[in-house]
């Protein structure tokens, strides 16, 4: 006997700027709720690196929710009928929360699947990286599609962009692209000279990092990575020492 169940949808790392600026969707029928984000992605399940910077549990233990901030923007996880996701979660903790993403009277939250205290800072630096790499990826996504549409009609994009994309992702650009949403953020700069500065931090003996070295291990195009470079340069954070070497002040 075949029993009709809701797809459950991959949980899908991101900031929680492009979750909370996202436009939701109600779920359907057979599918579930999801937020379409500023740059095309849907996000039904969301996997979120933050820190706790605000906690509240109900006298009853029947409700509690933590204010979680990863530097972008702030969103609360929100557990009914039981405080057990954050028990052993306290202020200033880093946290990895897995979860479905939902909204009631205009706020974008999420119900907590797992949460996860995070020790090791170079997860969260990983993860910096992984998103970086992420909205590049996307971007070239939105992109050929919307070559595609100009080129051919809707019914024949998916066709055209056969090999070069999942059908699942070009379904979701199809969607983000034909309905009037939120302008797509294009300058993602801040969050990339981040991900260097970290990554500086991380291999810096003493002389620098190569340029070189930077550039592949940020996961960023060139044009990005060049104006990330000067950015840091002019604003003093960093210095090269010698050429093609950067460094932190």
């Amino acid at each position: 006997m075949v029993t009709d169940t809701k797809k459950r949808m991959t949980a899908k790392k991101a900031r929680i700027i492009d979750v909370v600026k996202g436009r939701y969707k109600p779920a359907e029928g057979m599918t579930p709720g999801y937020i379409m984000t500023p740059f095309g992605m849907k996000v039904s399940r969301a996997r979120i690196i933050a820190t706790v910077v605000n906690k509240f549990v109900s006298e009853d233990k029947n409700f509690a929710s933590v204010t979680i901030d990863d530097g972008t923007e702030t969103m609360r996880a929100k557990s009914f009928g039981s405080t057990k996701f954050f028990d052993n979660v306290n202020l200033g903790d880093s946290v990895d929360v897995i979860g479905k993403v939902r909204e009631y009277n205009d706020e974008i939250y999420m119900a907590p699947e797992i949460v996860i205290k995070i020790i090791d800072p170079n997860f969260e630096s990983l993860r910096r990286l992984e998103l970086v790499k992420q909205y590049m990826d996307w971007k070239r996504k939105n992109e050929i599609i919307s070559a595609a549409l100009k080129k051919y009609a809707p019914d024949k994009v998916m066709e055209s962009v056969k090999g070069e994309m999942s059908e699942e992702d070009a379904e979701s650009l199809l969607e983000f692209l034909s309905a009037p949403v939120a302008e797509v953020k294009k300058d993602i700069s801040e969050e990339a000279k981040k991900a260097v500065l970290n990554i500086i931090t991380e291999l810096d003996k003493g002389e620098g990092v190569a340029y070189s070295e930077l550039m592949a291990k940020s996961a960023v195009d060139e044009k990005t990575f060049d104006k990330v470079v000067n950015d840091l340069l002019e604003e003093g954070t960093c210095y090269e020492p010698r050429p093609g070497q950067l460094k932190k002040c």
